[in-house]
């Protein structure tokens, strides 16, 4: 996943999986995102945290906020996949197809009249709607032939397996903590930069991020902390004020 994916993402504005949090109440069988992420999570997570929120923020607003860009950063976890993975979701998509084309080039005489049994003719005795029912047949033997061929094509990347995933999930940390950054520095009035004192464990936005994360996603997920907030710190600077139509 590249920098510029994430860019684009935020461009969208709310057209975006937000909406998953606007509309959930319209599906209520499909599960929204981080259903742990409750308000009261959320107070409890940051129990003891040293700044205070600043004007115009409450901890419905900052819960809905942090829900809020997580579920945005979810868009881009298909690119988390390897390789691999891909042509294996392909692999299966194609096998499918061509499953559906072989069925259709099979079927028997009588199986054939009984499709067309009952439907109008027209006067050269053809049924009318064999013209469409044809170019079916067509269209997926033409899909099943361009599946085949594409993931045929497609190789894995030069790098050993665990290293290409490695450096995407990077990526995808670094977004994700680019994302939390901009709620941080609204939701407290303070730029999220990380504190190299000794003493200050990467300061108030490493605080936060640390506490968040791991009520999202568990403590795994904080590694490489000081590296991960540095370079989303990079992203905020090459990218001044895109964030801002989302908060």
């Amino acid at each position: 996943m590249t920098q510029n994916g994430f860019l684009e993402w935020a461009a969208k504005g709310k057209k975006s999986p937000s909406s998953l949090l606007e509309l959930s109440h319209l599906a209520p069988d499909r599960q929204v995102p981080f259903p742990n992420l409750t308000e009261q999570a959320v107070i409890e997570a940051l129990a003891g945290f040293e700044l205070p929120l600043a004007e115009g923020w409450n901890m419905h607003r900052l819960t809905y906020m942090i829900r809020d860009v997580l579920i945005r950063t979810l868009g881009f976890t298909p690119s988390l996949r390897s390789a691999a993975d891909q042509i294996a979701e392909l692999k299966k998509a194609t096998e499918a197809v061509e499953a559906a084309h072989e069925a259709l080039a099979s079927l028997s005489l009588p199986a054939r009249a009984e499709l067309f049994f009952d439907v109008p003719q027209t006067p050269s005795g053809v049924p009318e709607n064999w013209p469409q029912f044809a170019a079916a047949a067509d269209g997926i033997e033409w899909l099943a032939v361009f599946l085949r061929a594409r993931w045929g094509a497609t190789t894995l990347p030069s790098q050993p397996k665990g290293r290409w995933k490695t450096a995407e999930e990077r990526q995808h940390r670094d977004g994700r903590a680019w994302y939390l950054s901009a709620v941080f520095e609204s939701a407290f009035g303070r730029e999220a930069t990380w504190n190299d004192w000794p003493s200050s464990q990467g300061g108030p936005w490493a605080d936060f991020y640390r506490r968040i994360v791991k009520l999202a996603f568990g403590p795994g997920e904080t590694t490489d902390l000081r590296g991960t907030l540095k370079r989303a710190r990079a992203l905020s600077l090459q990218n001044p004020g895109i964030l801002h139509s989302i908060i």
